[in-house]
């Protein structure tokens, strides 16, 4: 009877304990991750975009059909994201969509021509799977609907030089921020200003029209000259209005100028970057083009003066007047002989082109993403000096090297192949992230005077911003072919889409996004892949250990069970 009491105790805890849980699961919602990385915990920033939807967002994700095991992989935690989502959110719809599921051929490739023009490039995949190979034509990646609006996201991360496995695993890596970025892009109600400078031979608008299309669809964009002034009412220039019009841009772009600035513009962009402003600096260390190299085999690179150093020097960082060359480079086309009037060209690599792999500095901007190309790249100092947070996100690989300008370039280079002990320079570092509170370069200095003559306006220390400085003005320009622009980062005579775009746009998220999401892209999911090699030498012994051994077991505990019951119960008569 005592024992029948105790176990009705037991019982009655038991229950009330599963009562109590979830009478409190129904008044605060929690989940238990129990990976070692928490890779099922959304971060705070996720999270706050989730709870901010108010209509339906839907997914329509390319990734059904027959995958090899890796691309199943991808698709899985796709799948297990978007219910993570869907478990802070109602309004998270998504459907998964095999495109060649069609038999009509036709139907099936006008589908493919729709999501390539929607920005969903193919993949054709090849993996070594049990002694054969599987090929099929792919579209990893996802469209996304929200209030009437649609944006592209590219779930499959390539990466040049990285094997399949871990362009998989850092897509999967990815899942997470470029999901809810796609939400956060179409979210925004009030959408940042970006402005790109004008006034001293900055790209035109046909050469940064690619990266402007990108941008557009978070930021607004504007053109902004620096000497076209409002006049006041004696008719002069307006100096304090220019500064409070430039006041109104969250973010002004510097790309690739060719001629000096006077004091005047200086003063403006530092008195822009005292109210907080924050810019993105791209430029040039020395004055050369390929277009001077298209009549003659060989040129001169001479230091470009643009008169911004003592600025960029007051803030903490130099571009030097040097060339940067690396042993990992871009190919450029060669014309190598004729055939009647056509030139036949072959593809050699061009150590003046370094390809700079992100990846080996460890930031947010840069985790997982491909090779960014750089034409004529110089090389970027910090001043210690200078009381701000400096970090390098841009660096060559171990083999490079730096000529000092005035150097010769000569395309006859390509003929001598290259020798590694050459290329001593490791980690030459090409762009650098600045952070905090910066000193205006013109604190005790003379300030340009007004053309008035009367005293212009002048903040000595910033408020808490941010600046990036790249020593390449190339790196945001797109290429033009037949007159139309084409991606950044894609080059046409190779066919390569390098990550131009990503790195430009996750560096402006990371200046301009209050909401902190482009640190998920700091995240790691750990590969816990298996050893193939052991398996195809035990397959037997593995066989046996998941199959039979668990039933084994059973069977054990079972009659263990039975034969213990017989002895308790033949004890007790």
């Amino acid at each position: 009877m005592k024992r029948k009491t105790q176990d009705l105790v037991r019982l009655i805890i038991f229950a009330a304990i599963l009562v109590v849980m979830n009478i409190i699961s129904h008044f605060e919602f929690f989940r238990i991750d129990l990976t070692q990385e928490k890779r099922y915990t959304l971060s705070s920033s996720t999270v706050s975009v989730l709870e901010n939807i108010d209509e339906p967002v839907l997914f329509k994700v390319y990734l059904e059909g027959e995958f090899p095991a890796g691309f199943r992989r991808l698709r899985d935690e796709t799948v297990q994201m978007l219910e993570e989502f869907q478990a802070y959110s109602d309004y998270i719809e998504f459907e998964f969509i095999d495109p060649s599921a069609s038999e009509d051929e036709e139907t099936r490739y006008s589908i493919y021509r729709q999501l390539q023009e929607k920005g969903i490039e193919p993949t054709n995949l090849q993996v070594q799977e049990g002694g054969g190979r599987t090929e099929k034509v792919i579209f990893p990646g996802a469209l996304v609907y929200y209030k009437g609006r649609e944006t592209t996201v590219m779930l499959l991360k390539s990466q040049i030089g990285a094997s399949s496995q871990t362009q998989l695993n850092n897509s999967i890596q990815s899942l997470e921020f470029d999901l809810a970025h796609a939400i956060q892009r179409m979210s925004n109600v009030r959408k940042k200003e970006i402005a790109f400078i004008e006034g001293h031979g900055e790209l035109d608008e046909k050469r940064t029209e690619s990266i402007a299309v990108d941008l557009s669809e978070t930021y607004n964009l504007n053109r902004f000259n620096l000497r076209n002034f409002e006049l006041d009412e004696s008719g002069n220039p307006d100096i304090a209005a220019q500064i409070r019009r430039m006041r109104t841009f969250d973010c002004i772009v510097i790309a690739k100028p060719t001629k000096s600035f006077t004091d005047l513009d200086k003063y403006l962009i530092d008195q822009y970057i005292m109210g907080g402003g924050k810019a993105i600096w791209l430029l040039d260390g020395v004055d050369i083009e390929m277009d001077s190299l298209s009549n003659k085999a060989q040129t001169i690179a001479g230091a470009l003066d643009l008169n911004i150093k003592e600025l960029l020097f007051k803030y903490g960082a130099r571009v030097n007047h040097d060339l940067v060359k690396d042993m990992q480079a871009a190919a450029i086309p060669i014309v190598t002989r004729m055939v009647g009037n056509t030139p036949q060209y072959e593809f050699y690599p061009w150590p003046y082109f370094p390809l700079v792999v992100p990846g080996t500095i460890k930031h947010p901007i840069t985790n997982n993403l491909n090779a960014v190309k750089t034409e004529f790249i110089s090389s970027v100092d910090t001043i210690s000096s200078a009381p701000v947070r400096k970090q390098f996100i841009l660096q060559t690989s171990q083999f490079g090297e730096i000529d000092n300008s005035p150097a010769i370039v000569s395309l006859s280079s390509v003929n001598t192949p290259p020798v590694q002990s050459n290329f001593s320079d490791a980690y030459v570092k090409l762009g650098v992230l600045l952070e905090g509170e910066f000193e205006s370069a013109f604190k005790n200095r003379i300030i340009p005077n007004s053309p008035t003559g009367e005293k212009l306006p002048m903040v000595e220390k910033s408020k808490p911003t941010a600046q990036i400085v790249i020593a390449d003005g190339d790196i945001i320009k797109n290429q033009i072919q037949a007159g139309n622009p084409l991606p950044v980062g894609y080059d046409k005579y190779t066919q390569n889409m390098f990550g131009n775009r990503d790195f430009l746009l996750n560096c402006f998220d990371y200046l301009l996004d209050d909401s902190g999401l482009i640190s998920v892209r700091s995240r790691e999911v750990k590969m816990r892949l298996l050893n193939k090699t052991e398996i195809e030498t035990h397959k037997s012994f593995w066989k046996i250990l998941n199959t039979a051994v668990p039933i084994g077991i059973v069977i054990a505990f079972g009659f263990f069970m039975n034969r213990w019951r017989k002895f308790k119960y033949a004890r007790k008569k």
